[in-house]
């Protein structure tokens, strides 16, 4: 199934957000596409996620500085002229939200820029078109280090 170009996982293989006492899981979405925003916004709602979502540099540094997050997701279009401002996206998230797990939910790139995104600070990288639920399971860390983990 599909929705707005979205890839759907099949009925009940969403990912279960890892149990723990009384923890409201906090996301911000980076995203300029306002209906791939809606989407994962909606959907990582239904996940149990406290979700905000912004576009921008400024609103991005202005919700770091005074929120903390577990996860963060940059929808960021690496491989395009801006690729140094997207990186320094990446380092300021790192900067403002050094415990949470960052994902790069980028359009293109290279070895090259995906090895700059993790040096900024990226955990993991992701390409889109990617499913919800295979998305969902890099921002909980299925592959990576906060797996389990709550971050607060």
């Amino acid at each position: 199934m599909r929705t707005g170009g979205i890839p759907l996982a099949p009925q009940g293989s969403m990912p279960q957000v890892p149990a723990r006492a009384n923890a409201v899981r906090k996301l911000l979405i980076v995203e300029d596409e306002v209906s791939l925003q809606l989407a994962l916004r909606e959907y990582f709602e239904s996940l149990g996620w406290r979700v905000r979502c912004v576009t921008g540099e400024a609103a991005t540094s202005l919700l770091l500085a005074h929120r903390d997050f577990h996860a963060v997701i940059l929808g960021l279009r690496l491989g395009l002229p801006a690729d140094e401002g997207a990186l320094a996206l990446i380092s300021l998230a790192r900067a403002r939200a050094r415990r949470a797990r960052i994902v790069l939910f980028a359009t293109a790139g290279t070895a090259d820029l995906e090895r700059m995104a993790q040096v900024r600070g990226a955990d993991v990288v992701v390409y889109k078109p990617q499913s919800l639920a295979a998305l969902a399971q890099h921002v909980m860390g299925a592959s990576g280090r906060a797996q389990g983990d709550a971050r607060p």
